[in-house]
Order: structure tokens, then sequence, then C-alpha cells
């Protein structure tokens, strides 16, 4: 057996498809953004249609993509570190609990439930909130959301990255923003949320994060009117992947 593992032959490296990378790269030559031209009707007031002329190198014309656009909302992009990638709309909360006097309720992952008329379904959320013209911090948004969202006051304030909510769709882009709740603080005893009349429907929730997945998937499958908006979706099933790969 000895003399058997001796001769044999390690197993020769099994090439990747050509497509495939390892590392992180971006192309050295990105298509061109030539033009947004922008198709408001007065039908509409908070969103807008806009073709997309950008140009792809070692192509003779150019190409044109529809998308729609807030009318209303965002930083422009030209206030932005990132000018024409995209409009920095909103902010999503990453709220968790913390409380001396009832352990039992820290820890928790502060929620909205609130019906969806796109959906014609409630949805499971993240607090979250567009930024309104002539706001340009990002925090100051989160801020005021939580508060009008859910009446809390929140602590510990930490932006994240931006990123893309529909890209095939929209150029809309949002952050993500971590909080903490002191359920003991005062202001939070006796919170109370400011909603707008559209979200008449909108409740708070608080959930565990020990076992969120399961929870949120258990009450989606419970109640056939209600869907998980993808935000929570993907943060609760990214905690427990985590746990399946360790």
């Amino acid at each position: 057996m000895a003399d058997q593992a001796h001769h044999e032959q390690p197993h020769p490296a099994l090439a990747l498809p050509k497509h495939v990378q390892v590392d992180l790269t971006v192309p050295a030559t990105p298509p061109t953004l030539e033009a947004r031209t922008k198709h408001a009707t007065q039908a509409l007031r908070w969103l807008g249609l806009e073709t997309i002329t950008y140009s792809v190198p070692g192509e003779p014309d150019a190409r044109v993509y529809e998308g729609v656009y807030r009318r209303q909302h965002g930083i422009p992009p030209h206030e932005q570190n990132a000018p024409e990638h995209g409009t920095l709309d909103a902010t999503d909360i990453l709220a968790v609990t913390k409380s001396a006097s009832r352990p039992e309720l820290a820890n928790q992952l502060v929620a909205v439930l609130q019906y969806r008329p796109p959906v014609n379904a409630y949805t499971l959320e993240l607090p979250s909130g567009c930024i309104d013209r002539g706001e340009t911090s990002p925090e100051n948004t989160a801020v005021r959301e939580l508060k009008e969202e859910t009446g809390f006051t929140g602590t510990n304030w930490n932006v994240d990255t931006m990123y893309a909510y529909e890209p095939s769709v929209m150029g809309a882009c949002g952050l993500l923003v971590r909080c903490e709740v002191d359920l003991d603080a005062p202001e939070n005893i006796h919170a109370a949320p400011q909603l707008e009349d559209d979200e008449f429907s909108l409740t708070t929730v608080l959930i565990p994060l020990d076992g969120l997945y399961r929870r949120l998937k258990e009450f989606a499958d419970q109640h056939d009117n209600v869907i998980l908006d993808s935000r929570l979706a993907a943060f609760a099933f990214g905690l427990q992947f985590a746990k399946m790969v360790q």
C-alpha cells in the first residue's frame, strides 16, 4: 500500500471556464454613458421614464436603454462622489435594540410591516425612506426616517457603502445605515411614530436576531398576503448562511 501511494500522481488542477474570475476586477474600458433623456409625464407625481444612451467600446453605434427615475427625491449625481453612477435616493436602517431593564427585548431587529400597493400585499421591511430634496446627509435622513416610522431615536450611527436597488430598471441607490435603539432611554419609552398619509398601515415590529431567517420565513409562509422585502430577506439569510458555512 505504501508503494502504491508512492507512485500515485496528483490530480491535475481543473481549469476554470474563461469567463469565470477568481479576483474581483473591473473591465479596463467600460461602456460610456452618453446621455439621459427624461420623459416626465404630468399624470405621474413621483416617477418618470428615461432613455439612457451609452456606447460600448468596439461597437460603431450607441445603445439605448429604458429606465425609471424618482422625480422628487435623492441627492443629484453632481453632488455625490461618484457622478453619473446612479442617484443616492434613500437610506435603509438596520436598527438593533438594547435594554438593561428588559433583557428579553435586547438584540431585536426593528422592522416595519406595511401594505404596498404594487404587490398588493403587506411587506416586512427594514425602516427606510427617501432622501428629501435639500437633504445632503444620508445619516440625517436615516435619523429622521427612523423617528417618523417607528418613533424610536437611535444612537451610535454608522453609514455603510452605497448599493443599487433595481439596477436593471432604475438608477436609484441606497445606503445601509446602522444604529442602536436603547429601549430604556426616556425618548424611546414614550416613542410615537409620525406617519405620513400613505403610511396608514405601517406598524413597528421587534424580531429577535437569533433565528431571524426562520422566523421571517415562517411568518411569510403562514400569511399569503405577506411578502418579505428583498433587503431584509437577504440580511436574514446572510446571518443564517454564515452559520451554515462555519
